[in-house]
């Protein structure tokens, strides 16, 4: 293989590497729906196995978590049912749809919490 395309590969694989890792972390906003909205905080993480996270206050932990380029979508268990949240990520910031039993049924807009520097 040529040099040049081994450092496009390299390239390639760091700057997804980076992407994916700037959706750790905690996400704060809120959820709206018809009725009104509810503020909504949850903590992504990623590990060999996959993605996963949870909902604060309360650590309830979410399903299906699935973390692509400029996507991250995952459910939250609600009364034995799951309200499934996905949409887009970009510049710190996620927009997204709520679904639940095949319904549209409000948007959620979160904002990653930056991480405390350190002395």
């Amino acid at each position: 293989m040529r040099p040049s395309l081994l450092a496009l590969f390299g390239l390639a694989i760091a700057s997804s590497t980076a992407s994916a890792q700037s959706k750790r972390g905690t996400w704060e906003g809120s959820a709206y729906w018809s009725s009104g909205s509810q503020r909504l905080v949850v903590v992504l993480d990623s590990a060999a196995s996959g993605w996963s996270g949870a909902m604060l206050p309360d650590s309830t932990r979410l399903v299906s978590v699935l973390v692509k380029a400029d996507t991250v979508s995952f459910g939250i268990p609600y009364n034995g049912s799951v309200v499934s949240i996905s949409g887009l990520v970009a510049d710190g910031k996620f927009s997204g749809e709520m679904w639940f039993n095949n319904q549209n049924v409000g948007t959620v807009e979160l904002a990653r919490k930056s991480e405390a520097k350190k002395p």
